[in-house]
């Protein structure tokens, strides 16, 4: 397996930090991992797991991780540009499985359907925003509850993350979160797709994630004693997910 190799992106750009045993042979499938609102590091060992058996990409918005800053304000539709530059620039040599975690799942769907040809499968993890949360006071609330669920070492580590955005960078994200319709974009994709949600979800209902699943090829996976955020201690459940679409 080869060591982290992180991008280094043009102004406005992405970051990417990529791993896997293939990585620069030009053969095999390339995953995308696309993070929760202005985070990455807790999706890292999910990476590493499903780079074990393919290229693993996971990305750092504009404004987040490694990436520059982002012009403000930028939100949803500037985060799926800035990553459908990258892929531009970076064609994946093989199949391009999507991955996307919370705020991620809303660029993931914009991005299969610009890309219909490139996307061969969809892998949806807590996503957002639940039709009954679509709203300033009850995502507030819903954000509130999450948070007291969060382990204390995740929560530390995100709000680190999410200082380095900036609160402006943050609301810009929010709002543009709240104005999208998710279900939209999922119309226009195609491939196979995944749902995997935690059991303890407080910002995804059960009922909206099986129907986000209720298509062609879709499926739908429950994360037994899972929060939001179950990539970060439960990193298997999401890798399995991802796996069941990569050559074995």
């Amino acid at each position: 397996m080869t060591g982290r190799e992180v991008g280094a992106p043009p102004p406005r750009a992405v970051a990417v930090t990529s791993a896997g045993i293939r990585a620069g042979t030009g053969v095999g499938t390339d995953v995308v991992f696309l993070p929760g609102m202005a985070v990455h590091r807790y999706l890292r060992r999910t990476q590493d797991l499903v780079a074990r058996q393919a290229r693993a990409h996971l990305v750092h918005l504009p404004g987040t991780g490694q990436a520059p800053d982002a012009p403000w304000p930028a939100g949803l539709a500037e985060d799926v540009t800035a990553t459908l530059d990258w892929l531009s620039a970076n064609p994946a040599a093989g199949p391009l499985v999507l991955v996307g975690h919370s705020y991620g799942c809303q660029v993931a769907g914009r991005i299969a359907a610009a890309v219909p040809n490139q996307v061969t499968a969809l892998v949806l993890a807590s996503p957002t925003i639940d039709p009954a949360y679509r709203s300033w006071p009850r995502l507030v609330t819903r954000f509130a509850l999450e948070s007291a669920a969060t382990p204390a070492r995740l929560g530390r580590m995100q709000l680190s993350e999410q200082r380095r955005a900036g609160p402006r960078r943050m609301l810009a994200i929010v709002r543009s979160m709240l104005a999208d319709d998710p279900e939209e974009a999922l119309a226009r994709v195609h491939v196979p797709t995944t749902v995997v949600r935690g059991e303890h979800d407080r910002l995804c209902t059960e009922r909206w994630a099986r129907r986000l699943a209720d298509r062609p090829g879709g499926s739908f996976v429950s994360v037994e004693g899972g929060i939001h955020a179950f990539p970060y201690d439960r990193p298997e459940a999401l890798a399995e997910a991802v796996k069941a679409y990569l050559p074995r």
